[in-house]
């Protein structure tokens, strides 16, 4: 049986969503990150309302919300958004989920940023990809079929709304000030996940946005996928009953 790393705070939330179903005598834990186990199926990528053409799809750096620069945005400063996808092809489909939590690493906050900034996933609804552009904290020119703030497959196909198409929130968190993995988990999130293991064609993952009301500088910068620590890339985690024909590389806790 494999074993996977969670963090304590994670463990905390897990801890909880094992223990409140009492018609499960085990729950099991599944960790999602790239470099972990041999999996590699995480995509993610920074888009840019200021340079609308540009990708950001392999940089180990991703930003997301409001800058101190200029912007055609009315409300001042540039907005940043982050997509995120996981291949979900590993969760076993003949499962219950019971909880699902995504952890990405805040690695950097701006001089001057306020404290309470609200971070929200949103199911996108329309076909991406991270592309091969590692254009460090502002991005570069995208390649055809990249992520951008106008195009969700650069000249092939552009976003309906510029900047992603994308549902309502489906978790929210105020991220803290002090660097460290940050967590999401509702059970909307959760409901995302099910719905996209049923139905893998549809998983086109999430956009994380920060707070764009402005004019307020609220941008943090994020590790991604392709950090070179390991163990800073984006994880999900997902915990389900413990009851299945194809749990080997699940992580079990009895009750």
């Amino acid at each position: 049986m494999k074993s996977s790393f969670v963090s304590l705070t994670s463990f905390c939330f897990l801890f909880v969503v094992v223990f409140s179903f009492s018609n499960s005598s085990s729950a099991a834990i599944l960790v999602l990150q790239d470099g972990l186990e041999g999996y590699n199926g995480t995509e993610d990528a920074t888009i840019y309302d200021l340079t609308v053409d540009f990708s950001n799809g392999a940089s180990p750096d991703m930003t997301s919300g409001r800058t101190g620069n200029n912007s055609p945005n009315p409300s001042g400063g540039s907005l940043h958004r982050i997509a995120i996808r996981f291949d979900l092809s590993p969760v076993p489909t003949d499962v219950t989920i019971l909880g699902v939590t995504l952890e990405i690493r805040l690695q950097r906050i701006p001089p001057s940023a306020p404290n309470d900034v609200a971070f929200s996933l949103h199911p996108i609804v329309a076909d991406w990809n991270e592309g091969s552009v590692n254009g460090g904290m502002e991005g570069a020119a995208a390649n055809p079929g990249d992520i951008t703030w106008s195009s969700n497959l650069f000249i092939t196909e552009t976003w309906t709304t510029p900047g992603g198409d994308f549902g309502s929130p489906s978790a929210t968190i105020t991220a803290s000030n002090t660097n460290g993995f940050q967590s999401w988990s509702s059970p909307q999130l959760t409901q995302d996940v099910i719905d996209w293991v049923a139905q893998p064609q549809n998983n086109f993952g999430w956009m994380l946005i920060g707070d764009e009301s402005g004019p307020i500088r609220t941008t943090r910068g994020f590790n991604s996928s392709e950090a070179n620590f390991a163990a800073n890339r984006p994880r999900l985690i997902i915990v389900h009953d413990g009851v299945g024909a194809s749990v080997d590389n699940w992580e079990l806790y009895d009750r």
